[in-house]
């Protein structure tokens, strides 16, 4: 006969829970407030946050956006970082911020396949603010110096003329009048994020 423990488990048999992993692909317009809802989910859940702003960072420090050594660069950042995440393990929470026009669904492909290459679920969202108020927070301060779009007429413009890719299943996310917190709050309860 086994000895029980203290939780009716049979010593020498505790088992703790993992934790599951998963990538959250959060996307939007520029500067409809990912990032800044990409940071409180990550305070929340421990997760890891890779926005689209680290991948672009080095390709924009050396080179215009229109020169091709850009996009190449961009593209040799992006395969090396997927790469190095892809063997991080399934217990990898990782949340990804872009703003993927519908031209652009190899991108997206690309973070299925890392999710696929964890062996974690993989959940969308679109992050969504009324017109008045993206102008608003498009132009704010504390974007000013980070190599983010900070023009407001730019921002309303795409908007209007570029359809944003919306991954099938993706789930809508109004940040309209609301706290980060708030909005990765209803994050994580919508994706069971923990």
């Amino acid at each position: 006969m086994q000895r029980q423990g203290t939780a009716g488990v049979p010593q020498g048999r505790l088992r703790f829970p993992r934790l599951m992993g998963w990538v959250l692909h959060l996307g939007g317009y520029p500067g409809v407030g990912k990032l800044t809802v990409a940071r409180a989910l990550a305070a929340r859940t421990g997760a890891r946050l890779l926005d689209n702003q680290t991948l672009l960072n080095p390709a924009s420090a050396l080179f215009d956006r229109g020169d091709a050594a850009h996009a190449r660069l961009r593209r040799t950042v992006r395969d090396a970082v997927f790469a190095a995440a892809g063997e991080m393990g399934s217990e990898t929470r990782l949340i990804l911020t872009d703003a993927l026009s519908e031209e652009q669904e190899a991108l997206f492909a690309d973070v299925a396949a890392l999710a696929a290459r964890l062996g974690v679920p993989l959940h969308a969202g679109i992050l969504e603010v009324g017109r008045a108020e993206h102008a608003i927070r498009v132009a704010a301060a504390e974007r000013k110096g980070l190599r983010k779009l900070t023009d407001a007429a730019i921002a309303l413009h795409l908007r209007e003329t570029v359809a944003l890719l919306v991954p099938q299943g993706a789930r809508r996310f109004d940040g309209e009048g609301r706290s980060p917190d708030t909005v990765a709050g209803e994050i994580a309860g919508a994706f069971d994020l923990g």
